[in-house]
């Protein structure tokens, strides 16, 4: 159930999107878009009772909801499942069959059988629109009332005659992002949440991050696709202001094919190096867009999406290793763990798709996660520990390790320095050095190549970088097998030639056969370096330090392979690329491109920092 909800794990999303955009169109365009009577209705499904209903929010709306109840009595803990796609829709938890298709997520019956292993259990399903989506009133806030519409659902769960008042709120991806907001209202009877493939610090380090870039290749085809699974009343209210969903269908697949489509290179530089708040049509189709990415409302809204402050119940996060929003799971893992030992994560390998392949999974966690805080179960040992991850490329695939923290506690910490021979070496520098420039070319942008992305091919297969739009540093070869482990980190002294700086970092393993693997990637942002709520323009010339993430990772670097620490300009359509309009052209090069010096010095050596396994 990953953001493209109709979607199921494609073979290839590079084909999906540059052959079969149209017919994603097509699926969102074709969604009811009737808002729900208020009458309740009942019917069997399956010996089961299913009944729809118009739950009440704030502001006369009413959300679409559909309610599974188990045979027998009750009164029943219940489980929710808040969804930006149409429901009813199949759960989370690796628990749907591999040969499902678009017609069986949207069959009350099938739904309810893929539900079945929840609801045999004495769980009722509680499966709701967000406001503005489908069959729900109100219009589509971009996830701005998910708080207080998860909070107005569990009140009225909890007063229903088959609840006895104990909620779990599960989800993943975008249905993650509703499911950490309900988490975070902290309403009466939520007791624990199971989210996966998601992120519950959307504007901190998800899709927009606070010290670099936006996801470009996530927000623009997601934000795009899904208007047109706008409820009536949104629907209504763009007719009002003179816009026509169904005029708009063809441009809009155009404008996304031109983010994915070979054969429309220069189209695709050109819209990838657009500013994000004047890309058409989704400045049209979405009214809020440009209030979610921009600089004036980042500090009320990246407060508002990051659900780690107020999350108070117990929160078990499942990841994959090449997931697009993998850092950001991690990470609040480690905000959630520093306030309570009750939290869970558990990663293991694969892309954001994978998740939906139940084979894929080393266990099925969220039904004995569900059992332990709704029902009192006892805990089975492999949720003993706090963390739970897999080691990608491990000799034993699959096999999950337990740990107390993340990074693991008895992880090593290693550096590598960067020379100016191109080499990555153990011994730091004493003097200041002058290592590389990197340019950022509006005209010439490096084309994203693999790593954790959403819609175009992910996973850590990537080709060998230009050299000429590359500074790379490679370390001698690995003496024996090394397991890295944890957060990998860049420490770098920038020297900007214009009014700000774009630095993609990617962590890479060569093979004695020259073959690559991507393991990690990340965008620095010198204007917000002190964070997006704090941007400054830079002085051109003068130093700045620039540490950060690279990202998250466990992974085995054979005996005889290399890392490599590849520098770029740019990375797109991943990432947005950042405007030099108003910098001096006299301190640009020829061509128009940013330019950008990195340097070493005695009190910040520019390191690649990490951890490893002991052997």
């Amino acid at each position: 159930m990953p953001v493209l909800k109709k979607l199921r794990a494609p073979k290839s999303m590079r084909e999906l999107f540059v052959l079969g955009t149209a017919a994603t169109f097509a699926l969102s365009a074709c969604a009811t878009a009737e808002t729900v009577d208020r009458t309740n209705v009942s019917k069997e499904v399956s010996n089961n009772l299913m009944r729809t209903e118009a739950v009440p929010v704030d502001g006369g709306v009413s959300l679409a909801t559909i309610v599974y109840l188990p045979e027998g009595q009750g009164p029943f803990p219940a489980i929710v499942l808040r969804s930006a796609y149409d429901i009813p829709t199949p759960p989370p938890g690796g628990l749907v069959p591999e040969e499902d298709d678009d017609e069986a997520e949207s069959d009350p019956v099938r739904v309810r059988a893929a539900w079945s292993s929840i609801i045999d259990r004495g769980y009722a399903v509680v499966l709701q629109n967000s406001r503005g989506r489908h069959k729900s009133g109100g219009i589509d806030p971009l996830f701005g009332t998910e708080r207080e519409d998860g909070a107005a659902l569990a009140k009225w769960i909890t007063q229903q005659p088959w609840s006895n008042g104990l909620i779990g709120v599960a989800g993943d991806s975008a249905d993650g992002f509703t499911g950490h907001l309900m988490m975070a209202a902290n309403a009466p009877g939520v007791r624990a949440g199971f989210f996966q493939v998601t992120c519950g610090r959307l504007l901190t380090d998800g899709v927009v991050r606070r010290t670099g870039g936006i996801l470009m290749e996530t927000l623009v085809p997601w934000f795009t696709k899904e208007a047109f699974g706008a409820g009536s009343e949104a629907r209504a209210a763009l007719s009002a202001s003179g816009v026509e969903l169904d005029k708009l269908k063809r441009p809009a697949e155009e404008s996304v094919s031109a983010l994915f489509s070979s054969s429309a290179s220069r189209r695709a530089q050109a819209f990838a190096s657009t500013a994000p708040t004047k890309i058409e049509p989704l400045r049209t189709l979405r009214p809020g867009w440009q209030d979610f990415i921009t600089e004036a409302k980042y500090p009320e809204l990246s407060r508002y999406f990051d659900t780690s402050p107020d999350i108070s119940a117990p929160v078990m996060q499942v990841g994959l290793w090449q997931d697009t929003f993998l850092d950001c799971t991690i990470n609040q893992h480690q905000q959630l763990s520093a306030r309570s030992d009750q939290h869970r994560m558990m990663v293991f390998d694969g892309t954001h798709y994978d998740v939906d392949e139940p084979g894929n999974w080393p266990v099925n966690p969220m039904i004995d996660w569900f059992d332990h805080h709704l029902k009192g179960s006892p805990l089975p040992a492999y949720l003993a520990e706090p963390v739970s991850f897999t080691v990608e490329n491990a000799t034993i695939a699959k096999k999950l390790r337990s740990s107390a923290a993340w990074p693991p506690p008895e992880a090593q910490k290693k550096e590598l320095f960067l020379s100016t021979s191109g080499a990555l070496v153990s011994t730091a520098p004493e003097s200041e050095l002058s290592l590389a420039r990197v340019d950022t070319d509006p005209k010439r942008l490096v084309a994203t190549d693999g790593g954790r992305n959403l819609f175009l091919p992910a996973g850590t297969k990537m080709k060998a970088p230009d050299t000429t739009r590359s500074s790379i540093f490679t370390s001698t070869p690995m003496a024996q097998d090394t397991t890295i482990a944890g957060p990998v980190e860049l420490d770098l002294v920038l020297v900007p030639a214009q009014p700000d700086s774009d630095i993609v970092a990617k962590v890479v393993s060569i093979a004695p056969d020259g073959s690559q693997r991507l393991l990690v990637e990340n965008l620095f942002r010198g204007r917000y370096m002190n964070g997006r709520e704090n941007p400054r323009a830079l002085t051109p010339g003068e130093p700045i330090t620039a540490s950060f993430l690279v990202g998250h990772l466990a992974h085995r670097i054979p005996a005889g392979h290399r890392i490599s620490l590849v520098l770029q300009g740019s990375n797109t359509p991943r990432w947005d690329v950042s405007s030099f309009a108003d910098a001096d052209p006299a301190l640009q090069i020829a061509s128009g491109a940013a330019r950008t010096e990195i340097k070493s010095t005695s009190q910040q050596p520019a390191r690649l920092r990490y951890n490893t396994l002991p052997n």
